[in-house]
């Protein structure tokens, strides 16, 4: 390294830009500072690519190839697909409120399949839904 010189670079031989030294590119005003921004960009965007480029093609997930899913699986994606569709049309068609439904329950489908139910922490319930229990499992019951 030369006596005087900071290891940096001379601006004057075009060596870097050092503590003090001033860019090569001179604008003029808020156009040439613009172009200069918008030029740097693309430096970095282009070196970006050539890094994640040359990542990809080094690892072994670029060499794989893409696998199609599985046809039990797409096969519910379009069933998926269907009820969407219906409850969407449901739901459009009725301008004058929302659409429901009866879905029975757990406790429907037991008492008329004449099946077990386990009714957790029973005890816990209204006095007034223990007695319309009661009497649905008698009825059940006949």
């Amino acid at each position: 390294m030369e006596a005087g010189t900071s290891g940096r670079g001379d601006p004057a031989d075009g060596g870097g830009r050092g503590v003090g030294a001033k860019s090569k590119r001179k604008g003029k005003g808020k156009k040439g500072k613009a172009a200069a921004e918008a030029e740097a960009e693309k430096e970095v965007a282009a070196a970006t690519a050539a890094a994640t480029a040359s990542a990809d093609a080094k690892s072994p997930a670029a060499k794989k190839r893409k696998r199609s899913l599985p046809d039990a699986l797409v096969a519910e994606w379009r069933a998926f697909e269907k009820e969407l569709s219906t409850a969407e049309r449901a739901c459009g068609a009725g301008a004058s409120g929302p659409v429901f439904a009866f879905v029975e329950g757990a406790l429907v489908t037991a008492l008329r399949e004449g099946r077990w139910i386990l009714l957790d922490e029973i005890n816990l319930a209204p006095a007034e839904t223990l007695e319309r229990l009661g009497r649905a499992m008698q009825l059940a019951l006949r």
